[in-house]
């Protein structure tokens, strides 16, 4: 799996003098032992679907483990007659998780 900064993240809105932007913040309790909020592992800008996208953001680390779960245990537990038959599903959930790895990166 690629490096990415640990789970879980929290979407939280920052007001500020042009507007209110998205933070997505790791690490996030309210306030850490130093009085900081957390890292800011991305920056959600544009409007109405900034909420939205910032929380379909916040979930990727959960939605991750998730999506690796449900293929491992699909892997263990189906007969390879329903691998078969259920392998649009498995292909794409195979590429999501490449896709969240990088592992599909500068192949054309």
């Amino acid at each position: 799996m690629s490096k990415h900064m640990p789970g879980p993240y929290t979407p939280q809105e920052i007001a500020s003098s042009t507007g209110s932007y998205w933070a997505i913040l790791t690490n996030w309790t309210s306030h850490d032992e130093n009085g900081s909020p957390g890292e800011v592992v991305a920056v959600v800008y544009g409007g109405q679907a900034a909420r939205a996208n910032a929380h379909l953001l916040a979930a990727a680390p959960d939605t991750y483990a998730a999506c690796v779960g449900l293929l491992n245990a699909i892997h263990d537990s189906m007969t390879h007659e329903s691998q078969r038959f259920h392998a649009a599903q498995i292909d794409a959930a195979r590429a999501a998780i490449a896709s969240a790895t990088g592992a599909g990166e500068g192949k054309a």
